[in-house]
């Protein structure tokens, strides 16, 4: 690692809360601001940042890059997911999960939707037949446990249950092969060091045709002008 990138004031050790900005990172937030402040925007470039974004995420947790999209939030990203599916879904969360992962779920009992906890060291036994989605943290917020995800992918496939991953803690140190689940979402200001206000995710094509893009946006066009 380049430590010289990094200039923090005193020894730093909370990036599990915030990551701090690599000097990289911060002289090109600088210059884009600097560009957006003079009215000199190369908006092309924009674009083309974007798109190298998704291909090192992509990278990051071995998925291919047409599979990644990007958008604010984690919960945002998880609420489409939550919001397209059927009425009626049984969904089952770890007991003490970050609300980033559980809240879009959980707007949606006015639907039927069933929410089921279970500890997370034994998430994998309580799913079964009737479990339509399970929705985790691979690494916790609170404690920085990590979660038998093995385990929990193994039920899962058995019982044709969708998983979805929260990587916000884990993406960034922790090895991640996306493509092992239905989706993968990750805030970007801790473990990636980035601004607050980008979120990144893999969605698996077999789950992308059943949502519904409620949040589809000229970037959502087959040939986005």
């Amino acid at each position: 690692m380049n430590t010289h990138l990094w200039n923090p004031t005193t020894t730093w050790l909370n990036t599990a809360q915030h990551g701090l900005p690599p000097t990289t990172a911060h002289t090109a937030l600088t210059q884009a601001l600097h560009q957006w402040h003079t009215g000199t925007t190369p908006i092309h470039h924009w674009n083309q940042a974007t798109e190298h974004t998704r291909t090192l995420f992509a990278q990051l947790i071995n998925a291919p890059t047409t599979d990644i999209t990007l958008g604010a939030t984690t919960s945002q990203i998880i609420g489409t997911i939550a919001a397209s599916l059927p009425d009626h879904t049984n969904v089952l969360l770890p007991q003490e999960e970050f609300t980033s992962t559980t809240f879009p779920f959980h707007t949606h009992h006015d639907r039927g939707i069933t929410i089921t906890t279970a500890p997370l060291h034994s998430l994998a036994d309580h799913i079964g037949p009737h479990t339509h989605l399970v929705a985790y943290s691979p690494v916790q917020s609170a404690t920085g446990t990590l979660a038998p995800t093995e385990q929990i992918l193994t039920a899962a496939r058995e019982h044709d249950t969708l998983v979805i991953a929260d990587a916000t803690q884990a993406a960034g140190w922790h090895p991640l092969n996306a493509t092992h689940f239905d989706a993968l979402v990750c805030s970007a200001y801790k473990w990636l060091m980035a601004p607050r206000g980008l979120a990144l995710a893999y969605i698996a094509p077999t789950l992308r045709e059943r949502l519904r893009p409620i949040n589809a946006g000229p970037s959502a066009d087959r040939h986005p002008a």
